[in-house]
């Protein structure tokens, strides 16, 4: 009897708490800008997908839009993300279907891009310092700059891969501490890497029609090619031409986007889902920056002046949260909850960001 208690005091003590076992020890923050929630929720809209006027013109967008079209919305978001929606969604927890009553705002009241992601990446908005899109420091330390102190990561255990140029600015309060390659940056890290040095060349090839946004296709194959070689403990992967071609006004442009985003997706939880550090180690978190307008005259827009354009969702999914699904009849959550929610799923306390005034949504 005495010998059985030793025993089982034994196995106690050494069996780990299983609080700590469901600790996530890597994070995957993926962003698509400006994806509305009406997209994700209910695939291409039936207001926008033949107006020429949303640039649905040419035999291809009404194909295009054809092949995705079904009077079920259930069915058509599964056409337009059939990865997303096929598998990864009952695998973790989805937040922002307001048709379901579950809703995710932006904080910020600037509803543009570099305040969004300034919400996210810090857990607060700075309304009176980040009014719109300008080249400017961020005004506090980012969840990027504060887990890497915190888990004593170097330069390249740290990375983040954005097709808009804007995020040189917005990745850190302080520069150079870890990898960082947006808008048209040749990536010099893998510079013997044959297929890395192909990407670099084609991005300034196959330009877009911005001068400062590069293809979502070169932002992900490169991020790929650095993921699969150098194993990063914190990777942060921001695509971007969901935004400007809805700028533009070209809708089947924006589901292509879409769609690609869809691809780049399966491509990275595919190497996190089979590589032993990444395994069942790893948070992987997908949300916006900010929605846009609803209406057939505004949906290219957001701003504080265009209604929906605080409409966000949140997608979170790895150790220690239930696989729930599609989340209906929530509290409202907000950008700004996003940072602490994540430092509290790693471990840390939300105090790490400064002024961070979002509070943790998961138990």
């Amino acid at each position: 009897m005495v010998h059985a208690l030793s025993l089982m005091i034994c196995l106690i003590a050494v069996t780990p708490n299983s609080s700590e076992a469901e600790v996530p020890e890597n994070l995957v923050i993926v962003t698509v800008d400006g994806l509305r929630w009406q997209e994700l929720f209910t695939g291409v809209d039936p207001t926008l997908m033949r107006r020429r006027d949303a640039g649905v013109k040419r035999q291809a967008d009404h194909t295009l839009m054809a092949g995705l079209w079904d009077e079920s919305p259930a069915v058509r978001r599964s056409r337009l993300f059939p990865y997303f929606w096929g598998s990864l969604v009952q695998e973790g927890q989805l937040w922002g279907n307001r048709l379901l009553g579950s809703r995710v705002d932006s904080k910020n009241r600037v509803l543009k891009s570099f305040a969004g992601y300034a919400e996210i990446l810090t857990g607060r908005s700075w309304d009176r310092i980040i009014t719109d899109n300008r080249v400017r420091p961020m005004p506090g330390p980012t969840l990027l700059e504060v887990l890497q102190d915190a888990k004593g990561l170097g330069r390249e255990e740290v990375a983040l891969f954005a097709s808009w140029a804007r995020f040189q600015s917005i990745a850190a309060q302080e520069p150079n501490s870890f990898v960082v390659n947006a808008g048209f940056q040749a990536l010099t890290e893998l510079s013997g890497n044959k297929q890395v040095q192909s990407l670099n060349r084609r991005q300034l090839e196959q330009l877009t029609p911005w001068t400062e946004v590069r293809h979502d296709f070169i932002t992900c194959e490169l991020a790929l090619e650095f993921l699969r070689a150098k194993n990063p403990s914190v990777l942060y992967l921001g695509l971007g031409e969901t935004d400007d071609w809805a700028h533009d006004g070209r809708y089947p442009r924006v589901v292509w986007a879409a769609s690609y985003f869809d691809r780049c997706l399966r491509e990275f939880v595919t190497y996190i889902d089979t590589h032993p550090k990444y395994k069942g180690k790893t948070l992987l978190v997908i949300t916006t920056d900010h929605g846009r307008g609803r209406r057939v005259d505004d949906w290219t827009k957001h701003s504080r002046k265009v209604a929906g354009s605080e409409e966000t969702w949140i997608f979170m999914r790895g150790p220690g949260i239930d696989q729930l699904g599609e989340h209906r009849e929530t509290q409202t959550l907000t950008l700004s909850d996003l940072a602490p929610t994540i430092l509290k799923q790693m471990g840390y306390p939300s105090t790490m960001l400064p002024g961070t005034v979002g509070r943790s949504f998961l138990p």
